[in-house]
C-alpha cells in the first residue's frame, strides 16, 4: 500500500526544470531531516541530477543538484515516480512507493527498526537494489553502484494500490 501519484514523471520533472534526458537521482531519507554533507561529490557526476528533498532551506538548483527545503511544494510519491534512482534510509513508504513506480532503490537498512529485515528482504527480491551502510551513504561510495542499477531492467509500475483492496474488504465486512 502506498500514496496515489498525483503527476506524470515528465510534468515532475519539467516542474523541476529538468527538461533534460540525464537520469534523475532522488536521495531521500523520508521525512528525516539530514546532513548531506556529501553533495560536492555529487557535483562530480554531470551525467546525473540529483534532486534532494531537505537539500537546503529554500529551493536550490545549481549544476546538476535541485536542493529543495525539508517541506517541499513537490508531493514526495510524485518525485519518486519521476525519480530513475532512489537513494536513501528503507522506510516502508520509500519502498512502497518505490516498489510502485518501479524504480531502483539504494537503501540504507537501519538496524535497529525491528521491520528492516522484512523490509530489505522485499526490495531485494522485487526491486533492482543495492544495499548500503549510513558510512557508505555518508561517504559516497553508492555513487558506483548508479550505472549498474541505471541500466537494470525495471520492473513494471504496479496500478494497483492495496489501500483500494483494504477498503474494498472493510466496506464489504460493514455491510454484512
Amino acid at each position: 500500500m502506498s500514496r496515489r501519484f498525483r503527476t506524470e514523471p515528465s510534468v515532475t520533472r519539467h516542474r523541476l526544470d529538468l527538461d533534460d534526458d540525464r537520469p534523475l537521482v532522488l536521495l531521500t531519507m523520508g521525512g528525516v531531516v539530514w546532513d548531506y554533507e556529501f553533495l560536492d561529490l555529487l557535483e562530480r557526476h554531470q551525467e546525473m541530477v540529483f534532486v534532494v528533498p531537505g537539500g537546503a532551506e529554500r529551493w536550490t538548483g545549481r549544476d546538476n543538484l535541485v536542493l529543495l527545503p525539508h517541506h517541499t511544494p513537490l508531493y514526495h510519491p510524485d518525485l519518486v515516480a519521476a525519480a530513475d534512482v532512489v537513494v536513501g534510509k528503507l522506510g516502508y513508504s520509500t519502498l512502497a512507493e518505490a516498489y510502485r513506480a518501479g524504480v531502483p532503490l539504494v537503501f540504507v537498512r537501519r538496524p535497529h527498526f525491528p521491520e528492516s529485515p522484512i523490509l530489505a528482504e522485499f526490495a531485494q527480491r522485487h526491486l533492482p537494489c543495492h544495499e548500503i551502510s549510513a558510512e557508505e551513504f555518508r561517504e559516497g561510495t553508492w555513487l558506483e553502484e548508479l550505472p549498474r542499477l541505471l541500466d537494470a531492467d525495471r520492473p513494471p509500475a504496479v496500478a494497483e494500490n492495496g489501500a483500494d483492496e483494504i477498503a474494498g474488504h472493510l466496506d464489504s465486512l460493514l455491510r454484512v
